[in-house]
């Protein structure tokens, strides 16, 4: 669901707007709010009462409200308050943070969570034992012999409830709002005395001076990247080519959407169905070591050129040996990848196994890598696709032009000219141009440093909303994984150092900071609002420290916009949680009408982790677990028996799937999060709680009101 963007919490019309609009959408697309609607009619027009619903009186509902909520406070459930606080306090002593900011975060982290815990545990216990202990202390009949509706019961102990899960919330609210601001003036004291000392790593510094000037309790609003990309050498505006390293450093992929009718369907396993054209614009080599040689003159003799065949068409020659007069020639591998640029078809399925040779330069120097029928067809079958290309040939830089990859198919007829195939396009006809990667590791795309000539990852920020400080400056945030060659020892090793310059678009503005930095944490990065006026602009990383590696990915680089207040992030966090409450209160009043109360505490409870339990066994409950429970458990029965621990496994595995679409989906009352990253909380965040709640909760409400009219509870 495409939900609200941050501008929608201003305007309260507009936020309710969108809210209807949401749930018709969600309507249409799932029928569960459909069948959420019939409950909800049904149970008060057939299975109930109507003139319940027009007999509905505030006050009584009121009255059995303050009931409920003077019964919880002689029950002392405050007292469980002063608990969870001491529990928060002890916990936060013992915590290991990254930094000093990550400290504040964990703690509020730990309040939440006992918050979190406190109240729900209170409210279960409150609402399951409300309704069938008044039955058992006979209350409830001189409740139903008033004019009280069972209606106005339901709602008023939700109600009474609701007000005692708000009290404690609000309690442990202010808690975690004072000792998160006592634990900020802590840290900052010993921040400062310790920048005055001089004791501060000199990586650490510039970032803790920040602490000490904005504060360690924050909610920020961030603008992120809409591109990434890595170059060898800064890309020139006046020219349409982009360059990038070889030996395996760097690579590109082209995106490309086949159609049944782009590929060769006469089902041959040994046919040609596509040929992949690559060609470079052109390259540029340095002197080669004598171990660089070695390597390029080792990779021309064991690399045989692989032709396509009987489909060459008139603008391709047939494949040639890579000419030996060449010192280092041109090489590159090639691979496909899925739509979300996992591996397809590796590097070993295609041209036998062995790197493409690069004849020559723009045109004339198309490389041609031929796929097979099946694999073609596999590829027309996938969707969106990727061909990367990634040159290894040493010591070598490579250009490519706006259009570097295209794929050649056979004729439809015999005699016929090839058809050509561009790249995918986007929504408006262009041509998806092609994106430049780096070596991708388990953290992100690899930068080698280096004094000179260091590759380069360019950040484009586009439409960016930018709001600068009292000292007319902006607030980058930069956070990479670092890794060093291991040549030096580790005690005479150099901090890693990485160049930021920022480069305005508009106004041709540029500032350059360069920021020691530690792997996996934040680093902070001041510059002139002026550099990013407009809010177009591109950033580019380097790392210039020798001999290391600095990974980095699209979330690495953020600019911070704008400050909303960690209070008003720290209200709606509670907001949520009082959201959450309400849906627990409810599952408890509905258990409690048709079970004891024991029972109504533990089905509460699968009533709320049904949905994510489901969820957490969706990679191994997937569609043919039967078969293999059946193989792995029952090895060596006889087929009859395997069908029947199949079909019963199978089915099994559906109903729970069929039963968790109707559940509450408890994630989407994310309360953590947000808040965990010092990201303000839209308004719209809580557009999802409360599409659970009118999904699941009201019809909830209807069927409590209908099983308790036909409940027993009077002589």
């Amino acid at each position: 669901m495409h939900l609200l963007n941050h501008t929608l919490a201003s305007s309260p019309s507009l936020w309710a707007q969108t809210l209807a609009q949401t749930w018709m959408q969600r309507v249409q697309a799932d029928p569960q709010w459909a069948v959420a609607a019939l409950i909800v009619l049904l149970g008060l027009l057939v299975f109930g009462r109507f003139r319940d619903v027009l007999r509905f009186s505030l006050g009584r509902t009121r009255a059995i409200g303050s009931v409920c909520f003077a019964e919880s406070i002689r029950r002392r459930v405050l007292w469980l308050i002063p608990l969870a606080i001491v529990g928060v306090i002890l916990v936060s002593q013992f915590q290991r943070p990254l930094d000093e900011q990550d400290s504040v975060r964990q703690t509020t982290k730990f309040c939440l969570f006992a918050s979190g815990m406190l109240v729900t545990i209170t409210t279960i216990i409150l609402a399951c034992t409300s309704i069938p202990k008044e039955i058992d202390n006979r209350v409830i009949y001189t409740i139903v012999t008033k004019p009280t509706t069972r209606l106005e019961i339901v709602i008023g102990k939700i109600g009474g409830f609701a007000v005692v899960s708000a009290t404690i919330l609000l309690i442990m609210g202010l808690f975690t709002w004072g000792f998160v601001e006592y634990r900020q003036w802590s840290i900052l004291s010993d921040s400062r005395q310790s920048l005055a000392s001089g004791s501060v790593p000199e990586a650490s510094a510039p970032t803790l001076r920040y602490y000490t000037e904005n504060g360690l309790l924050n909610a920020r609003v961030y603008q992120v990247p809409v591109d990434l990309q890595m170059y060898s050498r800064q890309p020139d505006a006046s020219s349409p080519l982009r360059w990038m390293y070889g030996a395996g450093e760097q690579s590109f992929i082209v995106p490309f959407q086949l159609t049944a009718d782009d590929v060769q369907t006469s089902e041959n396993p040994d046919g040609v169905g596509l040929v992949i054209l690559t060609q470079f614009a052109d390259w540029q080599q340095r002197k080669l070591t004598e171990d660089e040689a070695r390597q390029a003159a080792q990779l021309a003799a064991t690399t045989q050129p692989v032709s396509p065949g009987g489909i060459l068409g008139p603008t391709l020659v047939p494949a040639t040996p890579p000419d030996a007069a060449v010192v280092n020639p041109a090489f590159f591998n090639i691979e496909i990848l899925r739509e979300d640029q996992s591996t397809f078809i590796p590097s070993s399925q295609l041209n036998k196994g062995q790197p493409v040779y690069v004849p020559g330069k723009g045109p004339q120097g198309r490389a041609q890598t031929p796929l097979a029928e099946p694999m073609a067809a596999a590829m027309a079958r996938a969707g969106r696709i990727y061909i990367a290309v990634t040159p290894v040939s040493v010591g070598t830089e490579f250009a490519i032009g706006p259009n570097p990859v295209q794929l050649m198919a056979p004729p439809q007829q015999p005699g016929g000219e090839p058809r050509f195939i561009k790249p995918a396009k986007d929504a408006q006809g262009q041509l998806l141009p092609p994106l430049l990667r780096g070596r991708v590791g388990s953290a992100g795309q690899q930068l080698r440093g280096e004094k000179t000539n260091s590759p380069l990852a360019i950040a484009a920020f586009r439409d960016a909303t930018v709001e600068p400080d009292a000292k007319g400056n902006v607030t980058f945030e930069l956070r990479c994984v670092v890794e060093r060659s291991g040549d030096t020892p580790e005690e005479t090793e150099q901090l890693t150092k990485v160049q930021l310059t920022v480069m305005n678009l508009k106004t041709n503005v540029e500032a350059q900071r360069v920021v020691p930095v530690e792997s996996r944490r934040s680093i902070l990065v001041s510059v002139p609002a002026d550099a990013v006026q407009g809010g177009n602009f591109d950033v580019a990383i380097r790392c210039v420290t020798p001999g290391h590696w600095v990974s980095v990915n699209d979330a690495s680089l953020q600019l911070s916009s704008a400050d909303r207040g960690f209070a008003q992030n720290l209200a709606k966090s509670y907001l949520m949680l009082w959201l959450l409450s309400l849906l627990v209160i409810i599952i408890s009043i509905f258990c409690s009408t048709f079970v004891s109360w024991p029972i109504a505490v533990v089905l509460t409870l699968v009533i709320l982790l049904g949905h994510w339990g489901v969820e957490q066994l969706a990679d191994v409950a997937r569609p043919g677990v039967g078969r293999q429970v059946a193989t792995d458990l029952f090895k060596g029965a006889a087929p009859p028996v395997l069908e029947t621990v199949n079909r019963s496994v199978e089915a099994l595995n559906q109903f729970m799937i069929t039963v968790a679409k109707i559940l509450p989906d408890v994630s989407r009352f994310a309360v953590i999060d947000d808040i965990d990253r010092g990201v303000s909380m839209p308004w719209s965040r809580l557009v999802d709680p409360l599409l659970v709640l009118a999904a699941f909760g009201l019809p909830v409400v209807v069927l409590s009101y209908v099983f308790l009219r036909r409940k027993e509870v009077a002589p």
